[in-house]
């Protein structure tokens, strides 16, 4: 029951977000949040059925874990440490939780895991074998579906990449590469970064304190770092 509340809340926050002006009305969510479940009722329904277990591995195989996780999670890691940036992504984890984490975070996130996610989707490619439930052997057109289903989620990602790559007017194909993989930050975040290089020299006490109190007790008209402020004043 853990997982379902976890799935279902992560869709629907997503889509709130999305499209905030629809759904953060007065009891909107709630209803929407009901749909939601009653629809998701209505299309597990099948898997109740006498062949409702070879959909289910179906779905196990090729749409929820295996080559598909992995192409997933290879991407994720390459777009936050290689298009979002590293650093970046480390700052922001500073900035969360008031101390910079090892930089082994860094380099798994860039190369150790996305190298390893690469090996096991090649190799899984490879060793690849007619796929069966027991003693039952699934028809050449049953596996086609399953594929199908993997790379419904697997070529969102490039795909998209390709239709704003064409999309872009920005000069030629390099720089809409960098017009598009540059990080927008807004105003308030800039403000917070801005005294993230002096966390270091903040007690390790007071580190996970440093962030969380620079945002109710410094303004945002402040020119000075909010982080170095709390430290001074807490030292005092």
């Amino acid at each position: 029951m853990s997982l379902q509340f976890v799935g279902v809340e992560a869709f629907i926050t997503a889509v709130t977000d999305v499209f905030p002006e629809f759904l953060r009305g007065k009891g909107r969510r709630e209803i929407f949040l009901a749909v939601c479940c009653v629809l998701k009722l209505l299309l597990g329904l099948y898997m109740v059925t006498e062949g409702g277990i070879y959909l289910f591995q179906l779905i196990d195989l090729f749409a929820v874990s295996g080559v598909t996780l992995l192409w997933q999670v290879f991407w994720q890691c390459i777009v936050v440490a290689w298009v979002y940036g590293g650093e970046n992504f480390m700052a922001d984890v500073t900035l969360m939780i008031g101390y910079r984490p090892n930089s082994i975070i860094k380099w798994s996130l860039a190369v150790v895991t996305p190298a390893m996610c690469m090996g096991m989707f090649l190799f899984t490619l490879l060793k690849h074998e007619s796929v069966k439930y027991k003693e039952y052997v699934y028809p050449p057109w049953g596996e086609a579906i399953g594929w199908l289903m993997a790379l419904s989620s697997m070529l969102c990602m490039p795909c998209t990449l390709l239709f704003l790559l064409l999309r872009s007017k920005k000069g030629n194909l390099v720089q809409r590469w960098k017009h598009l993989s540059m990080p927008v930050f807004e105003s308030h975040v800039e403000f917070y970064r801005q005294g993230l290089d002096e966390v270091h020299d903040c007690p390790r006490d007071l580190e996970c304190n440093a962030v969380s109190a620079s945002h109710s007790i410094i303004p945002h008209s402040a020119t000075h770092s909010p982080i170095s402020s709390f430290c001074k004043e807490t030292r005092m």
